[in-house]
């Protein structure tokens, strides 16, 4: 009889720690998928796995299982991001993934596990943006504002000149509505690829881009009050100056 209440007693205990272990594991909010080659859709194991939050700091990592499989435990709700490497290869890093308290988000990361991009001093011919190539939108709250600024990003270019938006980093920004405005333009920006020997290649480019907003208005002002002295009453007044687009400069 007495062996029969400790063993029930047992089996209670189990029971309440597996509920305290059940409960737990759904209060963790988890990031996670497998990585598959994006073109021959075949499962890559041994990638590192890294989960980025919104200031690009790593937070949790893992390496991918032989079924290109893994899990992250993200610390809070929020908004986050994955970085993919391969053995050998570039990084890749995810679109924008948000999830909430307790969340089990899984997803599937495809990735181009391309060679490693070359660095500008080693290549014969570095990379160069083409003629027409779309610039960054000047943010619309921060031009009527008159706010200027700055973002320095870092991406590959591949070797049919398009910027391959995986690898997309931000260095350095002064606002994150220019680092977005940057990011956005990506896919329709256009270069002429590195070369080494003639042959095309891969090359990571670290390009700096300055919003800035040139206002005439004060010499508009003078060169007025001048035209009234010496002319009599000025000309009608010309539309403004269009606002110049994002060009490059180092970013302070």
């Amino acid at each position: 009889m007495k062996l029969l209440v400790a063993t029930s007693r047992v089996r209670a205990l189990v029971l309440v720690l597996l509920l305290a272990f059940a409960s737990s594991a759904r209060a963790q909010t988890v990031v996670a998928g497998q990585v598959v080659n994006r073109g021959t859709r075949t499962v890559l194991p041994r990638v590192l796995v890294e989960l980025l939050d919104a200031a690009d700091s790593v937070i949790a990592s893992t390496t991918s299982g032989t079924d290109g499989t893994f899990a992250l435990e993200a610390p809070a709700a929020g908004t986050y991001r994955v970085r993919l490497t391969a053995p050998e290869s570039d990084s890749h890093v995810s679109d924008t993934l948000t999830v909430a308290l307790g969340d089990y988000l899984a997803r599937e990361f495809p990735i181009n596990p391309a060679p490693k991009a070359f660095l500008e001093f080693q290549v014969d011919r570095p990379v160069v943006t083409a003629k027409g190539s779309q610039v960054p939108r000047y943010p619309d709250a921060l031009r009527q504002q008159g706010i200027s600024g700055c973002v320095l990003a870092r991406f590959v270019v591949d070797e049919r000149g398009l910027a391959d938006t995986t690898t997309f980093r931000v260095i350095r920004f002064s606002r994150i509505e220019f680092a977005h405005a940057v990011r956005a333009a990506l896919p329709g920006m256009r270069f002429t690829p590195a070369q080494i020997n003639g042959r095309r290649v891969r090359q990571v480019v670290q390009q700096p881009y300055d919003f800035s907003i040139v206002s005439s208005d004060q010499t508009a002002r003078v060169s007025m009050e001048l035209a009234k002295v010496v002319q009599g009453p000025p000309p009608p007044r010309p539309p403004p100056p269009p606002i110049p687009a994002p060009k490059p400069a180092m970013c302070p």
